[in-house]
């Protein structure tokens, strides 16, 4: 048997896009394990992280909702048949 079937540290995870990964954040670690100043300042900048990631989702939001309601108001109400409306009501579930 070689070293590496022996170790299974060596064992290698199936590929995961990063996307998918899990990271370690600050706020995933509780209790007295919160020890020290350098912990506390990553909890402070993952904060000031999620408000930047919120912000940024807030300001796509108007756009979203005027593009589905422009769609709203061109294709779903417009359509005279049953098989231009169901097209039209697939491209609101898709914006």
């Amino acid at each position: 048997m070689d070293e590496a079937d022996e170790d299974p540290s060596n064992d290698e995870d199936e590929a995961q896009p990063l996307e998918q990964m899990q990271l370690m954040m600050p706020s995933s670690v509780y209790g007295d394990d919160v020890v020290g100043l350098v912990l506390e300042a990553l909890i402070a900048q993952e904060l000031e992280l999620r408000k930047g990631q919120a912000h940024d989702a807030l300001e796509k939001l108007p756009l979203a909702l005027t593009h589905t309601s422009l769609l709203w108001q061109t294709k779903v109400q417009m359509p005279n048949t049953t098989k231009k409306q169901t097209r039209a009501w697939k491209d609101i579930r898709l914006a």
